[in-house]
């Protein structure tokens, strides 16, 4: 991996992969505050998720009693660059891209990962 040392630079950094990035890198990413995670969470649509332990409806209901804790796990991941292993399980749903190809093709298919809640707003 190549990244800039230059602060505010624009850079380029390739991982190896097809893509490449071409833009001005975050210095530092600000850490959020209970208020604007309040927010977030009780705009959240009660959408059930496989992967739930706590189902969104709960957590909007909970969310007084929680806020202090889900606020410092998403302050820390920010501040650690990382994301608890609880939270980074997804299942895997195979969706046609056009009605009438074969299913077996999985060139055929997209990917739908499916979150656990709490991990689409960290």
């Amino acid at each position: 991996m190549i990244i800039s040392d230059t602060p505010n630079a624009t850079c380029n950094i390739s991982m190896d992969a097809d893509i490449m990035f071409k833009g001005n890198m975050l210095e530092m990413f600000q850490l959020t505050s209970e208020v604007e995670v309040r927010g977030i969470i009780i705009r959240s649509l009660n959408k059930p998720r496989d992967l739930d332990q706590l189902p969104t409806w709960l957590l909007k209901t909970c969310v007084d009693q929680l806020l202090l804790l889900i606020t410092a796990i998403v302050n820390r991941s920010v501040d650690e660059s990382v994301m608890p292993l609880c939270l980074k399980g997804a299942n895997i749903t195979p969706l046609l891209k056009r009605a009438g190809l074969d299913k077996e093709e999985m060139k055929n298919c997209r990917p739908i990962s499916n979150l656990p809640s709490i991990s689409k707003r960290t």
